[in-house]
């Protein structure tokens, strides 16, 4: 990617990338973000918000101010305009909506934003296709990013340690099925939850 290019992306990213390395450090050993495209993103940001002096509580409205201020600053665009095709789903779907939201159309409650979710769950159980309910299944994830985004929680770094936990747990039951020697094929659903609750206190 040529280096005008790569700033770009780090002026337009930044607060993504930002968001998503601790998390990455995690699961590897990622390479640091070069200075001069760091430098890039902090520039842009200080210009924005010292030119507009503005008040904010929380990195979620600082997020939120970024985007509407990008707005402002290029006119308007399709609201996924430069957003790469590779960044992760729950990132692209977060700041998708952070760009709705710098026009204000946001929940404005987390009771809205839950009770969006719980509708988007009940649609995907009367999913009646495969095709209707991998559309039901986007619209449940969507909906939960939202939720977490009123609760302040990036859903991408809330999936990747809910990832691990799993993990972790299933590293553990499959422990006691040595120790017991049991058969996972044999055990019924309930035998199962309750294989992998126990070594959840394990």
């Amino acid at each position: 990617m040529p280096a005008k290019d790569a700033l770009h992306q780090y002026a337009e990213l930044g607060p993504d990338i930002l968001a998503q390395r601790p998390v990455d450090r995690d699961v590897g050993a990622p390479a640091p973000v070069p200075a001069r495209f760091l430098s890039a993103y902090l520039r842009a940001a200080s210009v924005f918000y010292l030119s507009r002096c503005e008040t904010v509580e929380g990195a979620g409205e600082v997020l939120v101010n970024w985007e509407r201020i990008k707005q402002e600053e290029k006119g308007e665009h399709h609201i996924e305009h430069d957003i790469p095709a590779t960044l992760p789903a729950l990132a692209r779907a977060a700041k998708v909506q952070r760009r709705a939201a710098g026009i204000g159309f946001e929940w404005r409650s987390e009771q809205g934003a839950m009770a969006k979710l719980r509708e988007e769950v009940e649609e995907l159980a009367g999913a009646s296709s495969p095709d209707e309910a991998e559309a039901e299944l986007g619209d449940v994830l969507f909906a939960a990013v939202s939720v977490g985004r009123t609760f302040g929680i990036d859903a991408e770094s809330a999936l990747r340690r809910s990832t691990r936990t799993f993990a972790q747990r299933y590293e553990a039951m499959l422990e006691l099925v040595r120790e017991r020697g049991l058969d996972l094929d044999r055990l019924s659903e309930d035998q199962l939850l309750a294989l992998f609750r126990e070594a959840r206190g394990a």
